[in-house]
C-alpha cells in the first residue's frame, strides 16, 4: 500500500493488544506523514519585491530605475522612486507566489 500524499510505503506495526473492538490494534509508520497537512511556502524573491496594504491591494516598484539614468529628465526619474499597483492581470500570479490566494 503506498502512502498518496508522499509515496512512501506504509507499514503497519502489529501490537497484541486487543482492546479496541477485539481485535487486533495497529498504528501507522508513517502517521505523522499521513494526517499532517503540507507546509505552504512562499516564494521568497516575490516577497522581496511585493508589499500588501492595507486596503489589500499589492505595491510594487517600478521598472528602469536602475542605470541608464541619464538620458531620462529628472521628472521621469524622480517618478520611479514611487510604488504603484500591480496590475489586474499579474495580480494572481503574484497572489499564489505569496500564498495569498
Amino acid at each position: 500500500m503506498l502512502d498518496i500524499i508522499y509515496r512512501k510505503p506504509i507499514f503497519f506495526v502489529f501490537s497484541s493488544d486487543r482492546s479496541v473492538c477485539g481485535t487486533i490494534s495497529f498504528t501507522f509508520a508513517y502517521e505523522r506523514c499521513l494526517f499532517s497537512m503540507p507546509k505552504i511556502k512562499t516564494h521568497k524573491a516575490t516577497a522581496k519585491r511585493f508589499k500588501r496594504r492595507k486596503s489589500g491591494s499589492i505595491k510594487r516598484g517600478k521598472a528602469f530605475a536602475t542605470h541608464l539614468l541619464g538620458g531620462r529628465s529628472t521628472k521621469r526619474k524622480r517618478s520611479f522612486r514611487k510604488k504603484t499597483q500591480v496590475a489586474q492581470a499579474d495580480l494572481g500570479n503574484v497572489q499564489r507566489a505569496l500564498q495569498l490566494k
